[in-house]
């Protein structure tokens, strides 16, 4: 299912997708309401009553500039709300659906430990991993960006969300794998020649510094790889057999690169950083 305007029969058939088996829902990722709308209509169809993958993909750039070079503060009045559409969609959308998608997952368990139909678990075939049609292990991949760790000064709003998907990913990872075995990660492609850009933009863009679709789509497979298998073809420095949660993925051109979180400088950094894991200080001070 996808959360777009459905396009046109044509291009769908050009595509070969099959539409007794797609679903395509006008969605405004921004907006809490038409999240919920979607996610219900995701755990309905089909009666499965279950959301396996979810892709937070949705996009957009800043609609205006922080710098207001346009506005002369000698004539102008004072000025307007800022146009945060781009943080809407591109931060906010995804703090929606990780809650909805967390939600549906223990649903789903909640349903999967009520049945009485045994399934194998994949990486034993002679072992019995839970009663379900087959197991049930939720991955959520979000799609950030390169600039989610360097500085973008020419769309600010954009970059500074694409950081907070990148703090998303890394705090929440490991402990919703853990306690719900949902697996939360996050791709942050290079230059890809999308819509996003413009086609005066992607022509003047040398070809060797572009990447390509393939490249991301092969960061989700891994990342979504029951086994965490990661193909030992020297393009990826992923740890193979590892399931994978909380892993931000930088896509440039054909190499995967699994980034991490910033040392610490020092001893008192280590204690504040060691403080926020389960049964430190923050979390006696700090509930929600």
């Amino acid at each position: 299912m996808a959360a777009t305007r459905p396009p046109d029969p044509a291009s769908l058939a050009q595509a070969g997708i099959d539409t007794d088996r797609t679903l395509f829902v006008r969605t405004d990722v921004s907006s809490w309401q038409d999240s919920v709308a979607l996610f219900k209509t995701a755990w309905n169809w089909g009666n499965g009553h279950r959301i396996d993958f979810l892709a937070a993909n949705a996009g957009t750039d800043d609609k205006e500039s922080v710098y207001g070079y346009n506005v002369d503060p000698e004539t102008e009045e004072e000025p307007v709300m800022p146009n945060l559409r781009c943080i809407e969609v591109n931060l906010l959308s995804v703090f929606h659906a990780l809650k909805l998608f967390i939600f549906y997952a223990r649903r789903t368990q909640k349903g999967i430990s009520s049945s009485t139909s045994p399934v194998i678990d994949p990486r034993n075939s002679s072992s019995s991993l839970s009663s379900s049609p087959w197991p049930f292990n939720p991955k959520m991949v979000i799609t950030g960006s390169c600039v989610g760790q360097y500085r973008f000064p020419v769309a600010p709003q954009y970059c500074a969300a694409k950081h907070g998907l990148v703090g998303l990913t890394r705090s929440v990872g490991e402990k919703l794998l853990k306690y719900d075995n949902i697996a939360v990660n996050c791709v942050m492609p290079g230059f890809v020649p999308t819509s996003l850009g413009s086609p005066e933009l992607i022509a003047a863009w040398p070809k060797e510094f572009q990447t390509p679709v393939t490249s991301t789509n092969r960061a989700f497979m891994e990342l979504i790889d029951e086994l965490g298998r990661v193909t030992q073809d020297g393009k990826s420095d992923g740890i193979d057999g590892v399931v994978k949660s909380g892993q931000t993925v930088e896509v440039v051109g054909d190499q995967l690169f699994y980034r991490e979180s910033v040392p610490s400088p020092n001893q008192s950094m280590n204690f504040l950083r060691a403080q926020a894991e389960e049964g430190g200080l923050w979390e006696t001070m700090y509930q929600v």
